[in-house]
């Protein structure tokens, strides 16, 4: 009697296990960033690996800026399906509509920021400068792109 009653009750562990660890939670990184500048924001959600790297495995986006946003200096971003991890958000405004960001022997030439946690460092930002950790939603970064 004891053997057959044991079946389903494994089974039944077994389901919901199964069901626990196929249901990752994810989360949402989103935000708002302000410029003074004309052309399209390109923002990027990047860990510590992808922090120096250009593309490779990086979650960018295009923001196209309206004329509407343009007027306002403000816009919105978004990144859906994040995992528990620590981030950074980098972006530039692409002024020239080349793809990239434009630099010169000082640094860059096209408006850009990160998610500072602090003040902008007055030396290129670390990682360490600009990660935050994701443990649930994240709704209120702000970013200024200079």
């Amino acid at each position: 009697m004891k053997r057959r009653c044991l079946f389903p009750v494994t089974v039944c562990y077994l389901f919901w296990a199964c069901l626990s660890f196929a249901g990752t939670k994810t989360y949402t990184v989103e935000g708002e960033i302000t410029f003074n500048g004309t052309g399209n924001i390109f923002v990027s959600l990047v860990t510590e690996e992808l922090f120096g790297k250009k593309y490779e495995g990086v979650r960018e986006k295009i923001l196209v800026v309206t004329e509407n946003e343009s007027g306002s200096g403000r816009i919105r971003f978004s990144f859906d399906g994040v995992d528990t991890g620590v981030y950074g958000i980098r972006c530039y405004q692409d002024e020239n509509e080349n793809g990239e960001l434009d630099g010169g022997l000082f640094g860059p030439t096209e408006p850009w920021g990160m998610s500072f946690r602090h003040d902008r460092p007055t030396r290129w930002p670390t990682f360490e400068n600009i990660s935050f950790e994701v443990i649930e939603d994240v709704r209120d970064l702000t970013i200024v792109l200079k």
